[in-house]
């Protein structure tokens, strides 16, 4: 059964879903987009540029940014989700529009879900953030863009998996 989370299922709820527990890390964002995606993750120093070959399939963890063209090439080469260090608001703004509601996300016509991990200045990941993801390296993560700023906050999150093989998480 798919699921957002890796883990065991430990109740059911009719009619409703059911309890999974699991072992990982969960990195909280700044700001997102987009809904949730479940995939194989690659690690990309840098920014992200217009050209991007990744396996289908695959989240993509860029330590800079990308451009609204590079964001696009990206789903064009197979990617499903990008983790970015910083996304420009001109790049958010020509992905959802001006008339867009930044503080509530989640319903937004984009490409695929995206997680900021630092906001929208040019700040990059912090190499602690980026070197945890760069561990998971081929490993599936979980990312959710969806980000509610007013009353009831939500953040955006990348869940790593713990794949239960005694490896160590944060």
């Amino acid at each position: 059964m798919k699921a957002y989370i890796r883990g065991r299922v430990t109740a059911v709820i009719p009619d409703t879903g059911v309890e999974i527990e699991g072992q990982g890390v969960r990195l909280e964002g700044v700001w997102g987009l987009g809904r949730e995606a479940f995939g194989p993750l690659r690690t990309l120093r840098g920014d992200l540029e217009a050209q991007v070959q990744v396996e289908e399939g695959s989240i993509l963890a860029v330590q800079g940014t990308a451009s609204h063209e590079a964001l696009l090439s990206a789903k064009g080469s197979g990617a499903i989700g990008v983790i970015l260090g910083y996304m420009p608001s001109e790049t958010v703004l020509s992905l959802v529009g001006s008339n867009a509601n930044l503080g509530i996300t989640g319903d937004n016509d984009v490409p695929f879900p995206i997680v900021v991990m630092e906001g929208f200045h040019p700040v990059p990941m912090r190499e602690e953030v980026f070197s945890q993801l760069m561990k998971y390296e081929g490993k599936k993560v979980s990312i959710r863009g969806v980000t509610h700023i007013r009353a009831g906050v939500i953040r955006p999150e990348v869940i790593l998996h713990s794949t239960g093989e005694g490896e160590e998480v944060m």
